[in-house]
C-alpha cells in the first residue's frame, strides 16, 4: 500500500465493508491484511496497490470490478450482468487510484462484474531498485505501451523492454513490475482478467 490523498476510494471501501455487515477486524482477516492497514486505506492515509485490491475484493465476496466501481455497494447484489452492456470512455466512469508505484485509472467504472478490468498505468519508478517487492495477483494481463519506454520485471524471465506501440501478454501470478526506463515517463494501458473464483456465478455470502 501507499500514500494517498483523494478519500474516495476508502469512503467507497468503507461502505462495501457496512454493506457486508462486517468489522474492521473481520474484513482484515479475510482479506489477509492487518486491520490498522484497512483503517488507513479508509481514511485515505494508504492507496492500495492491486494485489490488495485483489484481496479485499475477496474477503468483501465481490468481483475486483465491483470494488473499484464509480456505482458502489447498492447494487453489488445483482447475480449476473445485463447483456448488451456497453461503456464510453469520455474522460469519465474511472476511477483513478495513486501508490508509489503506479497511478491506476481504471476505466470503464460505471461497469460492475466486468471479465476484465481496463487499466491506464503510469509509470513512476524509474528503477526495479525503487520499485519495492514484484506484484502478483491472480489471473492475466495484457500491456499495451502507450507512451515512453517500459520495462517489464518478472521473476522467471530476463528484463523485457517494450518500446511505444508495443505489448506483451503474461499470466500474472507471476510477480512482475513495469518500470520507466532513464527518466522519461512512461504509460500502458493493461486489461487484466479477473480470477475465475471471483466472477463466476452469483455472490457468495448474501449479507
Amino acid at each position: 500500500m501507499s500514500n494517498k490523498n483523494d478519500n474516495k476510494f476508502g469512503l467507497q471501501l468503507r461502505a462495501f465493508r457496512k454493506a457486508r455487515g462486517m468489522t474492521l477486524a473481520q474484513l482484515a482477516a479475510a482479506s489477509n491484511i492487518s486491520t490498522a492497514n484497512l483503517s488507513k486505506a479508509e481514511n485515505g492515509k494508504i492507496s492500495p496497490t492491486y494485489d490488495v485490491l485483489e484481496k479485499l475484493a475477496r474477503g468483501l465476496d465481490i468481483s475486483f470490478s465491483d470494488l473499484v466501481s464509480e456505482q458502489g455497494p447498492a447494487s453489488q447484489a445483482v447475480a449476473s450482468p445485463a447483456a448488451g452492456r456497453i461503456s464510453v470512455n469520455r474522460g469519465d466512469f474511472a476511477t483513478t487510484i495513486s501508490t508509489d508505484q503506479y497511478d491506476y485509472t481504471y476505466l470503464s467504472a460505471d461497469l460492475k462484474s466486468k471479465k476484465m478490468v481496463p487499466i491506464i498505468m503510469r509509470m513512476k519508478a524509474n528503477a526495479i531498485e525503487s520499485f519495492g517487492d514484484l506484484i502478483s495477483h491472480g489471473g492475466e494481463e495484457f500491456l499495451f505501451v502507450l507512451r515512453g519506454i517500459v520495462d517489464v520485471h518478472t521473476e522467471h524471465y530476463e528484463t523485457i523492454r517494450l518500446k511505444k506501440g508495443e505489448s506483451m501478454y503474461l499470466d500474472s501470478s507471476m510477480g512482475h513490475a513495469f518500470i520507466a526506463a532513464g527518466k522519461s515517463d512512461a504509460e500502458i494501458l493493461t486489461v487484466a482478467t479477473e480470477p475465475v473464483d471471483m466472477t463466476s456465478g452469483p455472490l457468495r455470502g448474501g449479507k
